[in-house]
Parts: C-alpha cells; structure tokens; sequence
C-alpha cells in the first residue's frame, strides 16, 4: 500500500493540469469531506462502538455442561429436566 503512495501527487498534479487549480481543489477538497464524515454519515460506523460477544457464547450455546446442565442463548444454565 505505502509504494504506491507517490502516485497519489502525480494523479493530483495531472488533475490539476488538466482541470486547472480551482476545480481541483473543490473537488478534492469535497472527496476529502465525505472520507472525513464518513464514520458520522454512514450507520455501520457505530458497530465499532459496541462490545465484541463473548468468546465462545454462540459456540457453546447447546451443549452439555459438567453437571448434565446445557448452555442457553444468554449463558446461563438451562432446565436440566429438558432434553
């Protein structure tokens, strides 16, 4: 990723030459303003907020435990009369 980094100011100068130097200052000034927002924009963002679930609660989640209890959806011990 960090070898091609170099191309970046020779896109951005051949951008400018060709598009002169106001519109390529909007125009990436505007790309760089939504790249920036994103994580207030886009609602998967905030996914990163919420803790990660336990290590091994989906995993575990039916089978049997010492003592012939079985492991339920929140973690806790289920009935153990029920198959």
């Amino acid at each position: 990723m960090l070898t091609v980094t170099p191309l970046g100011g020779l896109v951005a100068g051949y951008f400018v030459d060709s598009a002169g130097l106001f519109a390529a200052t909007w125009v990436l000034g505007g790309a760089y303003l939504v790249v920036t927002l994103a994580p207030a924009i886009f609602p998967v963002w905030r996914l990163m907020d919420q803790p990660a679930p336990a290590a091994g609660a989906a995993r575990d989640a039916g089978r049997p435990r010492a003592g012939g209890q079985r492991a339920v959806e929140d973690g806790g011990p289920a009935d153990p009369d029920t198959p």
